[in-house]
């Protein structure tokens, strides 16, 4: 079985993220979940990637691991 290759990108200046699904395919069609996350679609009609806006904001853990986790109330 071959092996699926995954990048992953983060942006500081912009606090954006990307997965990069298929990193050898080339997006031709973007759409936008909601304000922050937008899916990129390659020719055959496949994700190839996931943009995630204002990442921050959503994972204060990963991006600033010295602040204190929030938990859900």
């Amino acid at each position: 079985m071959a092996r699926a290759e995954i990048k992953i990108d983060y942006d500081p200046e912009l606090d954006a993220g990307y997965l990069a699904l298929s990193p050898e395919q080339e997006s031709i069609k973007q759409i936008p979940l909601n304000e922050d996350i937008i899916v990129d679609y390659g020719v055959n009609g496949e994700i190839v990637g996931i943009e995630i806006l204002n990442l921050s904001q959503k994972t204060p853990v990963l991006i600033h691991p010295d602040e204190p986790e929030i938990t859900p109330n």
